[in-house]
Formats: C-alpha cells, structure tokens, sequence
C-alpha cells in the first residue's frame, strides 16, 4: 500500500516537472514571437521614416505629427551632444581642434554647418548655396561637386571671415550643426572616392598620396598594380594627413564649439528634417543619398570585404587612431569584423 502511495506521488511529481518545463518553452516561444515582432515594428518604423517628409511613424505603429516628431528628435539630439561634451570634459585639451575655416554661416536662417568631408558635405554645401539665394534647389542639383566647391567659396560666408565680436554673437545664437558617420565607412568612402583610378586616371590632387602609398606603404613590396585598401589603411595609421580622413573630432573641433545637433550620416535624411524644420528652412529638401554611387560604403558586407583584408594589428591601430571619434560620438565596431580571422 506504501509502495502504490509512493509510486502515484512520483507520478504525480514527474507530471508537475514535465508541466513546468512545457511551460517554460512555451513562455519563451512566447517571447521571441514578441521580440520578432518588435523588430519588424522597428524595421516598418525605418522604412517609414526615411519615405514620409510630414507624417512618420512612432514605436505604436501610429502616424505621429510634426510636432511630435520634433519633441522625439529633439530628445534624441540632446542625448547625443550630452554624450560628446561628457566625452570631451574626460579626455580634456587633447582633443582640441581648428575647425573656423570649415564653418559656413547662413544669416537669414542662422545656421553655422561644419564640413565633414566626406559625411554628405557636397549635399549639405549645395543646402547652403540655396539658402544663400545664390541658385535655387534646381539649378544647384545639377552642379558636379567641384563646381559646388567653387561657388560656395564664392558665395557662402565662413565663421572666419566676419569680425571677432559677429564671430562670438553668432556662436552664441545661432543653430550650429556637424555630421559624423561611423569613422570605418567614412575611409571606405574615402578609399573609393580618392584611391581608386576612374576612367583610367587617379583624381585631380590625389597625385601625391598615391605616389606616398606606391613608395614607402605598400603592404606588398611586390605589388606592381593599383594601390589597395590595405596599402591605404597603411598610409593612415602612419599618420599621413588628409582632411578627407582625419579624424572628425578634429575637423570640426567638436571639444571647442558646443554643436546644437550632432547628425548621424546614417540617419541623415531625419536628422536634416529635424534642422530645416528648427530653423523655419521651408524651400529645400535633403537630397536622398545615391547607393550606386561609389563612394557609397555603408552596406554590411562591403565594410566586411573591405576590412577583412586587413591584418588584425592594423585593425587594432587603426581603432587606436579613431578612438576618439569611436568615443565622443558613440560608435561600435562592426561585430562581424572580427569573424573567422586569424
């Protein structure tokens, strides 16, 4: 009689275990159906948000107003010059910086942009010529980036180039903005834009640090062909400059002006939303950038082809180079870099 007690009390137990375990499994079932679909949700939200200039939607999938929009990335871009400045106060005068000659002013709309080559500046530089009335958004859209260079030196104002006493009233009350991007896209973009040969020539310029890299940075001693990705990245953490891929906190002096918005190339679309509507700019539109274009280098697995020719000690110097921009403006290094390397 014990033993029957004893057998259905065992029974009982195995059932109460099993029903535990069945539950468990179906919570988490539960769970990453849940997490799936948030990330779909996250993903509508992206798509949504980069093809709709007036209504975008919010983390409800609900169409959210102008207002809304602004109140949500205005919270976005406090968080990230908080970010910077709490950056800056801990790595201190190191990360001083020259950045007047880079700064255009706009006085009707009192914005002061900073020029990161290589993060949308031609784009931003065409924004600035319409807004100083000298073509309109048409006219400017057909100008190729050298003659965009040419006449915003001719048409916009630097920060440089007002008296001392403007120069100050303008920091102090104007809207000022930069852009940043993920320090490796941006020299992939360089490496494309300036390193790579089109139409069986090197461009205008380039001349020199083609004949720097043939010279003393080749990885391979041996190569006779075109210079590589490698031998570029090469030349870069051997500390030949270029304003095309120096580093961002330097360019625009991001530790000496105190930015109103920090843009994300990544976001550039919303984040140029965001200024024109805070600045009352009503009469242009953010060009949406080109992905054929060849400088374009932020998908995935171009950034995987690319730095996975690099040793990993050029990676790890290359890192060491950029800590800074890695630092102040919130950048990770792509996880599947380091995969399946030796």
């Amino acid at each position: 009689m014990a033993r029957s007690r004893l057998n259905v009390r065992m029974l009982f137990m195995f059932v109460v275990i099993c029903s535990g375990f069945m539950l468990i499994f179906f919570l988490k079932d539960i769970t990453d159906v849940y997490d799936l679909a948030i990330t779909r949700k996250t993903k509508l939200k992206h798509e949504h948000l980069s093809n709709n200039t007036h209504l975008v939607a919010n983390s409800t999938d609900q169409l959210e107003s102008i207002e809304e929009f602004m109140k949500r990335y205005s919270l976005i871009h406090v968080k990230r010059t908080k970010h910077t400045n709490e950056m800056c106060l801990r790595h201190g005068k190191r990360l001083a910086g020259k950045p007047l000659s880079k700064l255009l002013v706009n006085e009707k709309h009192k914005l002061v942009f900073c020029q990161t080559p290589k993060v949308g500046s031609v784009s931003w530089c065409r924004i600035m010529l319409v807004l100083s009335e000298y073509m309109n958004y048409t006219q400017v859209m057909k100008l190729t980036a050298d003659q965009v260079s040419r006449a915003w030196k001719k048409h916009v104002p630097r920060l440089g180039a007002f008296p001392l006493s403007k120069q100050k009233h303008i920091l102090a009350n104007y809207t000022k903005f930069m852009f940043v991007r993920h320090p490796f896209t941006r020299l992939l973009s360089a490496f494309n834009d300036k390193m790579k040969m089109k139409d069986g020539k090197y461009q205008r310029g380039t001349e020199y640090y083609v004949n720097k890299i043939k010279g003393h940075y080749r990885w391979d001693r041996n190569a006779t062909e075109d210079v590589e990705f490698v031998d570029f990245i090469n030349m870069v953490v051997s500390n030949v400059g270029n304003v095309h891929w120096s580093e961002m906190y330097k360019v625009c002096g991001s530790c000496d002006i105190h930015y109103d918005v920090i843009g994300h190339f990544e976001d550039m679309t919303n984040d140029a939303k965001y200024i024109f509507k805070l600045s009352n700019v009503t009469s242009v539109g953010f060009p949406e950038p080109s992905k054929s274009h060849a400088t374009y280098s932020s998908d995935n697995d171009k950034i995987f082809k690319a730095f996975s020719t690099l040793p990993v000690s050029m990676l790890a110097d290359l890192y060491y180079k950029f800590k800074y921009d890695f630092a102040l403006f919130d950048y990770k290094i792509p996880f599947n870099i380091n995969q399946n390397r030796k």
